[in-house]
């Protein structure tokens, strides 16, 4: 399981104020995506397969996330997921930050910012 989880930095979103009707369908939908096969193509519009990111995507299916428009397919990559929770901070909770082992709860803002390089552009 580690090297599944091999990378240097993490953060951890939490969404806020889930209705029982709300966890009852993340539920639901999470479950309908099993036995699915690996999504190579990152395509979140591919109904028969799916990657880490769009089981968040098709679970959490009330929230709008930002997707990006990238070599002829939309997709969310991780970091969309993270400009999703930092754009829409009544919706979620960025409870923290993990780089090279140390945790940093609840970070500042304007360091999530500068994690997403905003100044860099969405594909195209």
């Amino acid at each position: 399981m580690i090297e599944y989880a091999d990378a240097e930095e993490y953060i951890i979103i939490r969404p806020r104020y889930l209705s029982n009707e709300q966890k009852q369908s993340i539920i639901e939908n999470t479950m309908k995506q099993m036995d699915k096969i690996y999504d190579f193509n990152f395509d979140v519009e591919s109904p028969d397969m799916i990657n880490c990111t769009e089981l968040i995507y098709l679970a959490y299916d009330f929230i709008d996330w930002e997707v990006r428009y990238f070599l002829g397919r939309y997709t969310l990559f991780p970091d969309d997921l993270l400009r999703t929770a930092h754009d829409k901070e009544n919706l979620f909770e960025i409870a923290a930050w993990i780089k090279e082992g140390k945790i940093y709860y609840n970070p500042e803002k304007k360091v999530i910012r500068s994690l997403l390089k905003y100044n860099t552009p969405y594909c195209q």
